[in-house]
């Protein structure tokens, strides 16, 4: 169900669901302790031996050397635990942004600077995002420091500060156009017929993850399906309790269901891993579709296809993120900071299983071209 949320500072809260900074993910890293690099740099090594599937890779699923993407082409130096922020990068890397990059704001300016970097830098030395993790400071304290964050969060404060930046520059604003969203929350009272619209907007859709007792364990077979996530958050609830019908002035029994009016161009679905009660991060096997998610918008069914998935491989405390990034020519690719790789069992299934997949990026079906023309798979994998 899509709670009633109360947006906090690039944060949202679903009202009776506790703390936002907990509801994002942020706070498998809020305890303060900071991950040593050594502890870093092996979920990195394992992370790489991983597909997405989120099962270990055979050799033969793997690129050869010969059909490698030059290691650092493309792929972004990690500065410190900047694998959320590069992984995040990758994933947004496609977006069709301004290409001026000279502006008062120098966050802006530096990410867009980036942005047109990797689209079209062709060399065998990794893009080094230094200038642009300098800048992120204005997203908040914790971006500035070297320690490890979440993905999601800072995604989110991310696309509120460009929003911000580009309506300031008068750029128009690829943010909304891209990202913006909008959900009803409908609460209809049960004796009175009365109901109350709360229209909400959005940039990324949080999912609960559908649990089961099968589902808890790492077979594939037991994964749940995006899908079922995406229908357990607009299924019609009941209200537990009683709310209050303003025009009766009365308490009633009541139900709300969530419902979306208008669905953006590129959809962010991320999924809550974190259980924080717990203590611990859910490694369940999720399917996702690429091709044909489909989705109600006013009743009408949009499809959407898969271009990006950034995944966390680790714990509630720490770990690595990567992500894995469709090409023009269909191929996908498998980002780990500087490292870049050919993932050929990727597309092998029309749905890829994963227990690592923490944020879907989707394109919605259009008759235009889905990806920027100058981002190339010849700029990102020149041997090819």
């Amino acid at each position: 169900m899509g709670n009633v949320a109360v947006k906090l500072c690039g944060r949202v809260k679903a009202e009776g669901q506790g703390d936002p900074v907990k509801d994002s993910g942020l706070s498998k890293w809020s305890n303060g302790e900071k991950t040593s690099e050594q502890t870093h740099s092996s979920f990195k090594e394992a992370s790489n031996n991983v597909t997405s599937s989120g099962r270990m890779s055979r050799s033969s699923n793997r690129a050869s050397n010969s059909d490698r993407i030059r290691s650092a082409s493309q792929g972004l130096r990690n500065l410190g635990n900047t694998c959320y922020m590069n992984s995040t990068l990758q994933c947004l890397a496609n977006i069709p942004w301004p290409r001026e990059t000279d502006f008062n704001d120098d966050f802006l300016s530096e990410f867009l600077s980036l942005m047109k970097e990797m689209k079209k830098k062709d060399s065998d030395v990794p893009i080094n995002p230094e200038k642009f993790k300098k800048q992120i400071s204005v997203l908040g304290f914790r971006f500035s420091t070297s320690d490890q964050n979440d993905a999601h969060e800072f995604l989110v404060c991310l696309l509120g500060r460009l929003k911000k930046s580009l309506i300031a520059a008068k750029k128009g604003n690829v943010v909304e156009e891209e990202f913006l969203g909008k959900q009803e929350n409908v609460i209809e009272f049960d004796d009175c017929a009365h109901n109350i619209t709360n229209t909400q907007s959005f940039f990324t859709v949080s999912l609960p993850l559908v649990t089961n007792s099968c589902s808890r364990n790492s077979n594939p077979s037991c994964a749940v399906n995006l899908t079922d996530c995406l229908k357990h958050y607009t299924k019609k609830e009941k209200v537990e309790g009683k709310a209050f019908c303003l025009q009766c002035q009365e308490m009633r029994s009541a139900t709300i269901e969530t419902k979306f009016k208008s669905l953006p161009e590129t959809l962010i679905l991320h999924l809550k891993r974190y259980e924080l009660q717990m203590m611990t991060k859910l490694n369940n096997q999720v399917t996702f579709p690429v091709e044909n998610l489909n989705i109600k918008e006013n009743d009408v069914t949009v499809s959407y296809d898969l271009f990006g998935v950034c995944n966390h491989f680790g714990s509630l405390r720490f770990g690595h993120y990567t992500a894995d990034i469709k090409s023009e020519t269909g191929n996908w690719y498998s980002y780990s900071d500087s490292s870049v790789s050919r993932l050929y069992d990727f597309p092998s299934s029309s749905s890829p299983s994963s227990s690592a997949a923490y944020i879907f990026f989707y394109k919605r079906r259009r008759p235009s071209v889905m990806f920027n023309e100058e981002r190339s798979v010849h700029r990102r994998n020149p041997t090819q």
